[in-house]
């Protein structure tokens, strides 16, 4: 992994670190759209929509993640920097 996508990856860590406190010590929704199962599992309840209809209602534990998943973020880095 790059430097920069090193970088963004720990951002994302703790941004998400931060908002699962707040949610927890503060008592506050947090509405997340994401397409990275990795982030997704981060949170308490996931609502998969499609065609902006509620699909299916998920736990964490549901979703499944590779063990080699790449996010949005690495993919658009690594297309522009590659290694």
């Amino acid at each position: 992994m790059s430097l920069r996508a090193s970088w963004i990856r720990q951002t994302q860590d703790s941004s998400l670190s931060t908002l699962s406190k707040i949610n927890r010590e503060l008592g506050k929704t947090i509405i997340m759209v994401t397409h990275d199962p990795s982030v997704a599992r981060v949170s308490t309840r996931i609502l998969r929509i499609e065609d902006g209809i509620i699909k299916t209602a998920l736990a964490p534990s549901e979703v499944i993640v590779q063990e080699k998943a790449v996010s949005y973020v690495d993919q658009i880095l690594s297309q522009n920097y590659p290694r």
